[in-house]
């Protein structure tokens, strides 16, 4: 008689059957539900399981950071995009209603915390990307201003009756820049200048507050000798800001040609209906 053949032991696999569903339940499954069921039962552990989950959570973001972000970005992006509208309505709206206060005050506790590393990045940043920040700005402002100059007046007289300290300091510091930089002028050399304009701004001709403008500014370093100075009107003195003599006068012949283009354009039906 042949031997008999053992085979090794199996274990049974006990599962649990729901009523509205035959499929049996894997044993991962059937822990999650008793875990569920306590939880619903009792608070103390159900904080002490949301704890430890929560603990867990947080050691994965920090030892995946940089790879949960890479992959987060995307879609990040190809949200806003789609909703960018929406969330920034929405935004507006939070920040103006009840919940406005409370983000304020948010915002505000963030910046105190991470105020030096938030200066560092805008250094940077503005530092990498200081001439697109710069054009962009002079581009809103040139905006503003051709929209409504005189508002644009008003705003910076009420400012000054409202700021006549830090505007005074503005005063100060523009002083100090001139008496810190290279070379001076006398009130004579001066005279003799706007006398060679025939007492007009040197960049469009009116007579209109004429000032001392730096061809080139202080600010890039430029000198404080009588060659670097030049007649301007306070609307082009403003205008032209820490932009260098060639520079502004390139803005200028530019602006002038659009217009030149602008009106030639509108000229020519006219011209049309003539010949017609």
């Amino acid at each position: 008689m042949p031997p008999l053949r053992r085979y090794p032991q199996r274990r049974l696999r006990l599962v649990w059957v729901r009523e509205d569903d035959p499929k049996p339940l894997t044993r991962g499954q059937k822990q999650y539900r008793r875990m569920r069921e306590r939880m619903a039962v009792d608070p103390e552990y159900r904080e002490r399981k949301l704890r430890n989950a929560r603990a867990a959570n947080k050691r994965h973001r920090a030892r995946n950071r940089e790879r949960i972000a890479a992959a987060q970005r995307p879609r990040d992006r190809a949200y806003y995009a789609k909703n960018g509208d929406a969330i920034k309505a929405k935004r507006r709206e939070d920040y103006a209603g009840p919940k406005g206060a409370r983000m304020r005050a948010q915002n505000t506790a963030w910046y105190a915390r991470n105020k030096e590393q938030r200066k560092v990045y805008r250094r940077e940043y503005y530092l990498k990307n200081g001439d697109r920040i710069r054009a962009r700005e002079r581009e809103r402002n040139r905006k503003k201003y051709a929209e409504n100059p005189q508002a644009w007046l008003d705003y910076y007289k009420a400012w000054r009756q409202a700021n006549l300290e830090r505007a005074r300091l503005y005063v100060r510091v523009s002083a100090h820049k001139r008496r810190g930089a290279i070379g001076s002028f006398t009130f004579q050399e001066w005279l003799d200048l706007v006398a060679e304009y025939d007492g007009r701004c040197g960049y469009c001709g009116s007579t209109d507050h004429i000032e001392a403008d730096h061809r080139t500014p202080l600010d890039r370093d430029g000198t404080n000798k009588i060659d670097n100075i030049i007649p301007a009107c306070r609307r082009c003195n403003r205008r032209k800001h820490t932009m260098t003599e060639a520079e502004f006068r390139a803005l200028l012949a530019e602006e002038a040609r659009l217009k030149g283009e602008s009106s030639e354009s509108a000229a020519a039906p006219d011209e049309e209906e003539a010949a017609g």
